[in-house]
């Protein structure tokens, strides 16, 4: 926008106006008795009192059109300020001349004027001051043919009425740039505070920053989703205490009494949370509390550990099947023979189920160590799992399974992963219950945590149960209870679940045998 055409500072525009009123009501009490007509107004009293309640009238006048106004605009000051020199030349005039001083309100005038505008208007304005000045002399002189001295004191005025307003107009000009580049600094560190809070809030590691004493200052939602499991208070805001658990581990840290890191269960115990703890600054009393969930480090130590697995496998396979090869061969052309007797027959079948039962060790896990990372599914477990009850069934005869599953619930997973694991689960709890009961029974149940609100499957068993210390080797590669399994399944059903970031956990059901249970991601997360 050009200079000399933007819109005034009201707030300016006010204080000046109190000024003029101000000074013409000082002005207007200047001609009465208690401060004498000698010091101004001595040349001609009568149009000095004209003069000073005119102004003082004037001024009265625009102050109630300030007031009316809405929108002031830069004539209006114009206009104002040259009633202000017009009226102050006249009592100048009427007080002697230059050598009263008045001229000095002037120049008060003049660096108001180009406070409150910019550019050519304050110049005009100092024209006018000086034109006036100038002409108030020259009229002075002809009136009483003083000396000339006055002539060269008013050229003085005026240059002195045309350096305030170019000195003014740059400090001004120096104050709106300095005030424009503060604007612009403080626009952006306020674009840069949202854009913080904006990443902070979407960052999927937990960000708490809090007092010395546990009062949480800032806390992201995905903090507030990795709570600890003891405090059920999931939404923890802003001047609320840490959960206990959270400020028992900032306590142990500011303490040095533990690592820096510590772990626990998140709200529903379906995932491992990772603490650590910083200050802001070396002398910050605030404190960072990192919140990082654990099973994406799993998920890439499971990347790691496939990736060697795979390698290994790999070099090994063809070394490992060519003698089991030729092991297997000779065993069948044993079994062959009509020489041998049923001793060495049997030998020789078992000879042959061990070589099938490595066959099938080495096929497993290399095919868990080709397993690739594929898009999930988004399966509707209502519609899904009754058709795939239903082959197991066709497949085991005599096997009963019990469905009960809620309406309408959804799974993020590989479909055809999803359908392994559940064969497995199921085909281990049919066994398992037929040892146990003579009956090949299961009972799978489908549904929604109301506390996590994440969609769950359960695969329960009427077996014995898992009687190991510790229930979680069942997981552990090559631990089998069976002489003819491999040991794996369990193994790479776990890892299949972490694969599409579910979680297959163990449990002993309170009145039947064994209980396992899949923990699906939330449907509408995206992996």
């Amino acid at each position: 926008m050009p200079q000399g055409l933007w819109l005034p500072n009201r707030r300016l525009i006010e204080i000046y106006n109190y000024y003029r009123l101000l000074l013409s009501l000082s002005l207007a009490v200047a001609v009465t008795e208690i401060i004498g007509t000698d010091i101004i107004g001595g040349r001609s009293p009568e149009l000095y009192q004209i003069a000073s309640y005119s102004y003082l009238f004037c001024a009265l006048v625009l102050t109630a059109i300030l007031m009316m106004l809405r929108k002031v605009q830069i004539h209006h000051i114009i206009s104002g300020i040259t009633i202000d020199i017009f009226f102050l030349t006249i009592l100048m005039y009427a007080s002697g001349g230059i050598h009263s001083g008045i001229g000095n309100l002037i120049i008060i005038a003049v660096a108001c004027g180009n406070i409150i505008t910019t550019g050519r208007f304050g110049v005009l304005l100092a024209a006018i001051a000086t034109i006036t000045t100038l002409y108030m002399e020259f009229y002075l002189q002809l009136q009483d043919s003083l000396s000339t001295a006055g002539y060269v004191r008013s050229g003085f005025q005026g240059v002195m009425y045309f350096g305030t307003s170019l000195l003014i107009q740059n400090i001004t000009k120096r104050i709106d740039e300095s005030e424009l580049i503060a604007k612009e600094r403080a626009r952006e560190i306020i674009n840069l505070e949202q854009l913080n809070k904006m990443i902070i809030q979407r960052m999927r590691t937990g960000i708490i920053v809090c007092s010395e004493s546990g009062e949480v200052h800032l806390v992201n939602e995905a903090a507030k989703e990795l709570m600890p499991n003891q405090d059920s208070n999931k939404h923890i805001g802003s001047h609320h205490q840490l959960p206990s658990l959270i400020c028992q581990y900032l306590s142990d840290w500011k303490s040095g009494l533990k690592h820096q890191f510590a772990t626990y269960s998140s709200i529903g115990g379906h995932s491992e949370v990772r603490c650590s703890f910083a200050r802001l600054t070396s002398s910050s009393n605030e404190i960072l509390i990192f919140l990082e969930d654990a099973s994406k480090l799993k998920r890439e130590a499971q990347q790691l550990k496939l990736a060697s697995l795979g390698r290994l496998t790999a070099s090994i396979a063809h070394e490992i099947r060519n003698p089991l090869g030729a092991i297997s061969h000779a065993s069948q052309l044993l079994q062959e023979s009509e020489q041998l007797d049923k001793a060495d027959l049997k030998l020789s079948g078992i000879i042959q189920n061990h070589c099938l039962r490595v066959n099938r060790i080495i096929e497993n896990v290399l095919q868990l160590s080709r397993r690739k990372v594929e898009a999930s599914d988004r399966i509707n477990l209502t519609e899904w799992l009754p058709s795939l009850v239903k082959t197991i069934q066709e497949e085991s005869i005599g096997s009963e399974i019990t469905l009960n599953i809620r309406s309408e619930i959804e799974a993020q997973f590989v479909e055809s992963q999803l359908e392994q694991v559940i064969s497995n689960l199921v085909s281990n709890g049919l066994r398992f219950s037929k040892q146990e009961t003579n009956k090949s029974t299961v009972e799978i149940t489908a549904n929604v945590d109301d506390s996590t609100n994440l969609p769950y499957l359960d695969v329960i068993d009427d077996g014995p149960g898992v009687t190991e210390p510790d229930p979680h080797k069942v997981f552990e590669p090559f631990y089998t209870t069976g002489n003819t399994g491999t040991g794996l399944g369990l193994f790479i059903s776990k890892e299949l679940c972490e694969l599409n970031q579910a979680n297959l956990e163990y449990t002993k059901h309170p009145e039947k045998g064994s209980q396992f249970r899949i923990t699906f991601v939330h449907p509408d997360k995206i992996i």
